[in-house]
Formats: structure tokens, sequence, C-alpha cells
């Protein structure tokens, strides 16, 4: 990375960010004017590099051999495949692409996805035979809705995530693939389901639709589930209040197994 004369702190992918406080936030999307034709030449990362994979297998295999750990791994960017996309484009712009300019949004998704597949599978060529699950993080919701409806979600992301999921399961078949994904995302489930999850996280119950007995009793035969665990009220509330939060969640998600407790 490096800084621009604007101060923007540029990655790998062109993207800008600024320190706010000690976060950093985007404040610069290099795709933000492109025309379709302009992401045949622009200048995307090289992904097989050995520099991220450099010792990976290494320290993996050790923890495998010598420890009673079960080892995950976290994918190797920021978000998947929408959060890339808005990086790139602009949050506003690109949920307004999928509507005004679709061939745009589309042809920016699958770039971004071929690249995704290969960046995963290179890292799961050195981790995978050592790893439980890869784990995927995408926030659909928010706290009163998926950010789009299930039908755009079927048009423009079912395809492309079961195009990377399937890629990291031929890659590394032991594998189980996890997605984080917070907020209102019930509507989204069964698509989610359909390209291929197998550990679906976060479950935040606060949000609408998202109690999580219903959501055991409608997915739970096709899901495990990770989280549930309410942070949103409960965790920052007494230490009553946790326990009391930790035991509903156990009770509503760990009958018949197919439940890890967590935030």
């Amino acid at each position: 990375s490096y800084k621009d004369d604007d101060g923007n702190i540029i990655d790998e992918w062109g993207v800008g960010r600024k320190l706010i406080g000690i976060h950093p936030s985007l404040s610069y999307h290099p795709l933000a004017d492109a025309e379709i034709e302009d992401l045949e030449t622009y200048h995307w990362p090289v992904m097989r590099d050995e520099g991220r994979v450099r010792g990976l297998r290494e320290r993996a295999a050790d923890w495998y051999e010598n420890t009673d750990f079960a080892i995950t791994a976290t994918s190797a960017t920021s978000g998947t495949i929408f959060e890339m996309c808005q990086y790139l484009r602009g949050i506003e712009q690109f949920l307004v692409d999928m509507y005004e300019d679709p061939d745009f949004a589309m042809a920016l998704i699958n770039k971004v996805t071929d690249l995704l597949i290969e960046l995963n599978v290179w890292y799961l060529e050195a981790v995978g035979p050592y790893i439980e699950w890869l784990e995927f993080s995408s926030d659909f919701g928010t706290q009163n809705a998926p950010f789009m409806s299930p039908d755009l979600f079927e048009e423009f992301m079912l395809e492309p995530h079961r195009r990377l999921f399937d890629a990291c399961r031929k890659a590394a078949p032991n594998i189980k693939i996890f997605l984080h994904s917070c907020g209102s995302v019930k509507l989204l489930m069964p698509h989610f389901i359909e390209m291929g999850v197998d550990i679906q996280s976060a479950l935040q119950p606060l949000a609408k639709d998202m109690d999580s007995a219903e959501l055991k009793k409608e997915f739970g035969d096709r899901l495990i589930f990770h989280g549930g665990v309410d942070i949103q009220q409960a965790l920052p509330g007494t230490k009553e209040d946790t326990e009391k939060d930790v035991k509903k969640r156990l009770d509503a998600f760990a009958k018949d197994g197919g439940y890890i407790l967590s935030p």
C-alpha cells in the first residue's frame, strides 16, 4: 500500500482509505467513473503471488500435527464479492448499478469473482489439508431487511458465490464453507444454502426476522449455526444479561447438535 497526494492509503486493488480515529474508512473508489471496457484494462492485483502464502503451509501443518486445536481460516480479503464491488465502485453507485447498469454490475461481479477464486484456491493449496472451514464474510443485512431483495440477490449474487464456493471445495474437499452475514438475512438464507454455505454465522438476534428458534426450525436440517449471542444489548449489559442470553441461544440452537456457541 502507499499514501497518495490526498492522504488516501491505497491498497493493492487501488481502493483508498483514510484513518478516522482508529478506523480505516473508505475514501477513494477507483472504478467510480469506469465504463465496462475499463474493466479489461484496469490494473488488477496479482493473486498467485508467493508472498501471500509463504510459511502458511508449515505453520498450519505444525498446528495440525502438534496441537489438538481445530484450525480454521478466514478468507483472504476483507469482505467477499459484494464488499469488493462496493470498495471498487462506491457503495451507493454499486447498488444503483444493479438497477441502472446491470451489464456493468455483472461484469464487475464476475471479474471480482474470478480473482477471488484464484486467490482463495491459491490459499487453499497451502493450508487446505489442515483446516476445518474457510470463513467468508459478507454482510447482506441491515437491522431491518436485507440490502437487496431475494430476487435481486438471485440475479446477481447466487451464481458467482456458487462458483467461488465450488472452486474452494474442489481445491480442498475436506473443508466446510462458513459465511458470516450480519443483520436481517433470513429472506436470503435459502439462497445461501443453494450457493453452498455449510455454516451460517452472525444470526443477529435483534435484527428483523432473526428469531433464533425460528431459524433453527426452518433451516436447522440444512445449516450448522455459529453465533447468535446478542452483542447489541446482552453483552454490553450485566453479567446476568449475558448469562440469560447465552442460555436462550443454547435452548434455541443446540438441540440435536449443529450449533457452535459464539457472539
